[in-house]
């Protein structure tokens, strides 16, 4: 069975949470997808 693990998200800095949230996923995982978004996407109204 094929695990994939998505995660989405907007961030101006990078935490430690933000560091374990990856590493967790590509240790357990066989595909791992991080998605980011910029503020500017974000005030889009997009439905």
């Amino acid at each position: 069975m094929i695990r994939t693990f998505i995660t989405y998200g907007t961030s101006d800095l990078l935490y430690i949470g933000h560091v374990d949230l990856i590493k967790f996923p590509e240790k357990t995982n066989d595909y791992f997808i991080v998605e980011l978004s910029t503020d500017y996407s974000n005030t889009l109204n997009i439905s």
